[in-house]
């Protein structure tokens, strides 16, 4: 299977970052990518509930926030979110996010 960028689909836009959406055929695998110049989420954090989470820096750099922890990340680095942690990210960069 292959997804075209042009096939994703806006699955969120805020001041701050866009969500895309490439859909992967399953109901419990999905990819997000997510464009962010500012902070993501724009207010408070997210937490994943019901899996854990591996996002990957695509490109440009920032801060990531899990569980208050902040780390800088680059192109290139991977961030591991596991269930029940609370997390955001800060800077101007492209990630991928990976779920199952």
């Amino acid at each position: 299977m292959i997804i075209k960028k042009n096939e994703r689909e806006i699955k969120e836009k805020h001041d701050g970052y866009v969500v895309y959406d490439y859909k992967l055929g399953s109901l419990h695998t999905g990819l997000n990518v997510y464009e962010i110049k500012g902070r993501m989420p724009s207010k408070n954090y997210m937490i994943t509930r019901k899996y854990d989470r591996v996002f990957l820096v695509l490109s440009g750099t920032g801060i990531s926030y899990v569980d208050s922890i902040a780390r800088s990340v680059q192109e290139g680095d991977v961030v591991l979110v596991s269930t029940g942690a609370k997390f955001y990210f800060e800077g101007d960069m492209t990630i991928a996010g990976l779920k199952k």
